[in-house]
């Protein structure tokens, strides 16, 4: 109603003054007991005062000297803004922007905030977080190098053309909004190119019109050179508007040189006779099998922070079958199966929707989650060795979707099937 009254719309005085008056009462001395989501409530109680123009600056001070350790980024985002409104532009505002900017999860071409623990209470999210801290940033340091990241981040986090969530979308339209102002990027009028090793490839102009229109550039690697530096030279003329641009390196490596590699993402897989029960017995990995025989595969993943729209793809041996639980032929009981493992999670606490869907491939099993939180998972599925053979087989990649430079791989195999 503050926001409206602001933009012009009638909102009756008593009713926010009855409404300010409430907040206050809500408010708690500010003391080691409390906890964090109890903090995070008065960061957002203050910064609604904030917007009516209430005094409670000491409040703001006393909340920071106390208890800023606890307040999770989205809230310290909301402090700012709350010093802001009240013109409020010194050290402190200074100290919660840096803070911000040192707990930001930043990929090549992502960034994010996310809370120490789900502050659910609060009907936080990671999309509405980092929401929240966009719109701080584009209101209070607009030249921030981490904005454009941050923007890419959301709009990636969509389901069609919303969030998960109506809270999330609400906050997120606030929060981009801001950055279209800050940015100015709807008032497109620029040139582009591309040049690769001092030659153009492609060329073009952004206006207003055309702003939503992308781009999509592929060069095979006998193109480049394979013995020097190869240069790549992104170019935009005069004008108003931002370019964004994300480039990506795909190819081939043998299978007998193929080791982890963690890029956010730690992959682990281990191939099991399906004959061993691990409940009752010590099963040790394996690296054959006769025809005729199951494998149980287990992949273990670490997720370092929490991951959107997360795919896991496992290729198989290719003298394998990977058995699917929905065909008639196969027991429901030989079904892939997802378990959280590390120390902090408690069984029924968040679910299995974490993990939306298991695919059966004729050449890999995927495991798909919308979204995973930070945490150590084991995926694990069996296979039916069919043809004799020796065959390579690719790693484990864990990734997420729309951010592939998030990734980690296990290493490569060989797996033989004896007659």
């Amino acid at each position: 109603m503050a926001q409206a009254r602001e933009l012009g719309y009638p909102a009756r005085a008593s009713v926010l003054e009855n409404a300010a008056n409430y907040l206050v009462a809500q408010l708690v001395t500010p003391s080691p007991q409390v906890t964090a989501f109890e903090v995070n409530r008065q960061a957002f109680f203050l910064y609604v005062l904030a917007q009516l123009d209430a005094g409670i600056v000491p409040d703001l001070d006393r909340l920071v000297e106390e208890n800023r350790s606890l307040l999770d980024p989205y809230a310290r985002a909301l402090v700012a803004l709350a010093y802001a409104d009240l013109s409020v532009t010194d050290d402190r505002v200074t100290t919660l922007l840096n803070d911000l900017n040192d707990s930001a999860v930043v990929s090549a071409t992502g960034t994010h905030w996310q809370d120490a623990s789900h502050d659910i209470r609060n009907l936080n999210s990671d999309v509405r977080g980092t929401a929240v801290v966009l719109q701080t940033l584009a209101q209070l340091d607009p030249e921030n190098p981490l904005l454009p990241g941050a923007v890419r981040w959301l709009m990636s986090s969509r389901s069609a053309q919303l969030w998960a969530t109506s809270h999330e979308t609400a906050w997120t339209i606030f929060s981009l909004t801001e950055w279209m102002v800050a940015s100015g990027e709807l008032d497109a009028n620029y040139e582009y190119n591309l040049d690769v090793n001092l030659q153009e490839v492609t060329d073009g102009r952004f206006t207003t019109s055309t702003v939503t229109d992308s781009r999509n550039i592929s060069l095979p690697i006998s193109d480049l050179l394979l013995e020097d530096a190869n240069f790549f030279e992104c170019g935009r003329g005069e004008g108003d508007g931002r370019l964004y641009y994300t480039m990506h390196v795909e190819r081939a490596i043998d299978m007998n040189f193929v080791s982890p590699v963690n890029r956010g993402v730690s992959v682990e897989r281990v191939y099991y006779d399906a004959e061993c029960d691990p409940e009752s017995e010590t099963c040790e990995p394996i690296t054959e099998i006769e025809a005729g025989q199951q494998v149980r595969v287990v992949l273990t993943i670490i997720a370092e922070n929490d991951l959107v729209y997360a795919m896991i793809e496992d290729p198989i041996p290719a003298g394998t079958e990977a058995l699917d639980p929905g065909l008639n032929i196969n027991s429901p009981t030989q079904g892939g199966e997802v378990d959280r493992v590390d120390e902090e999670y408690r069984y029924g606490y968040w679910g299995w929707w974490f993990f939306n869907q298991i695919e059966y491939r004729d050449e890999q099993v995927v495991f798909l989650s919308n979204f995973l939180p930070a945490g150590t998972y084991q995926y694990s599925y069996f296979l039916q060795a069919t043809i004799p053979g020796e065959y390579q087989v690719r790693p484990t990649f864990a990734r997420q979707t729309f951010f592939p430079e998030v990734n980690g791989r296990s290493a490569g195999m060989v797996f033989t099937i004896t007659p």
